[in-house]
Parts: C-alpha cells; sequence; structure tokens
C-alpha cells in the first residue's frame, strides 16, 4: 500500500478528520513506519499485507484523542474494533485495533483481552508492527514532522536509525529510550539514531 495514492488511505485520514483529530502527525509517523517496516525486512520476514495493517494501526493510533488525552491508546482500540467505515475484515480490525493500543504505555500481554485469545501467528504480527509503531511516534515525540527517516541499518545488536534533520532534541531522545522497549523485547536489538545533516552550500 503505497503511502501517497492509496484510496485506503485517504479513507483513514478522513475518518480522522471526522473525529476531529489533527492527520498531520499520524501521517507522518505512517510514513516513519513504513520505511522502517521495510529495511527491517530481515528482521522481522513480513510481507504487504501485514504492512498494510501496520499503516493502518499507525494512521489511526491516535484517534482515540477525539475522546480524551488520558489512556488515549485504549480509546483508539475501541473506536477501531467499533467504527465499521473501516475498510478492514474482523479478523484485520482486530490487528489494527490492537497494534493501535499498543503505540505507547503497557506491552502486549495475554493478560489483554482482546490479545490473549489470538493465534501465536497474529501476536507476531501485533508484537513487531506495535515495536515499530512506537519508534516511528517517539521520532515525532514534538509533533513538528521534522526529523525524516532515510533508512535503517542493523549492525550487531544494534539498529542504527539514519535521520534527516538538523538534530534530534532531547525529548525525542527520551521518548525513543522509553518507547524502544517492546522492539530490544521483540528484536533483541538497541535502537540508535544517527542524524544526516545536509552541508550548506556557499
Amino acid at each position: 500500500m503505497n503511502f501517497e495514492d492509496s484510496a485506503e488511505i485517504q479513507n483513514c485520514l478522513g475518518i480522522l478528520e471526522a473525529y476531529g483529530v489533527d492527520t498531520v502527525h499520524p501521517a507522518h509517523v505512517t510514513k516513519t513506519a513504513a520505511v522502517l517496516f521495510d529495511c527491517l525486512k530481515e528482521l522481522h520476514h513480513l510481507g504487504e499485507s501485514e504492512r498494510r495493517l501496520l499503516i493502518y494501526g499507525s494512521l489511526l493510533h491516535d484517534i482515540g484523542w477525539s475522546i480524551s488525552e488520558k489512556k488515549h491508546h485504549r480509546h483508539s482500540m475501541d473506536i477501531i474494533l467499533g467504527d465499521k467505515s473501516l475498510n478492514l475484515n474482523d479478523r484485520e480490525r482486530t490487528i489494527v485495533a490492537n497494534i493501535a493500543r499498543y503505540h505507547r504505555k503497557a506491552l502486549p500481554s495475554d493478560e489483554h483481552e482482546n490479545f490473549s485469545g489470538l493465534s501465536p501467528e497474529e501476536k507476531n504480527m501485533i508484537l513487531v508492527n506495535s515495536s515499530i509503531l512506537r519508534i516511528a511516534d517517539a521520532l515525532d515525540r514534538m509533533h513538528m514532522s521534522r526529523i525524516e527517516v532515510a533508512g535503517c541499518t542493523v549492525s550487531g545488536d544494534s539498529v542504527i536509525i539514519k535521520c534527516r534533520a538538523s538534530g534530534i532534541s532531547m525529548y525525542e531522545i527520551t521518548a525513543l529510550e522509553k518507547k524502544s522497549d517492546l522492539f530490544k523485547q521483540v528484536f533483541n536489538k538497541n535502537v540508535r539514531p544517527v542524524c544526516l545533516i545536509e552541508q550548506k552550500k556557499k
């Protein structure tokens, strides 16, 4: 699912607008998540159908703000599960709802009702995609869309994320350290952002 020209993406953006949720941050996070998914295929071995659900989860991860900032990740899950205007079947809807629910706070657990009954394959899909979404969300902690991910490489026990930005603030660094917890659990890799600073022409 290409971000720029997908009717499904435009549908999601329209739904966000209908709920009164700003689309700029979700759109930027989605682009980042898609880049990370693509360059981490050697680690997760997932395909296009799983990528599509990551894009849905990324676009809709903050839709719960329409109810409240507090526990908005849980509100996002509830909205996704209940909104039938999304172009998703029941299985896909449950997976997307879980991806959005786990973009912050608690990690996926069999103690959680909407996660525990899923198959091992579905749980893995949620773990991988939620871990990527958490990283993408952390890199736009300030909601300023100022960090563009150019790609990433796997080096030993680390994943190096190549960012185009004038610099990464302490807000993003702190958020990345906090929200890389699931990524470390899933892939057994640390996350290291590296800024690619372009030289200004004289």
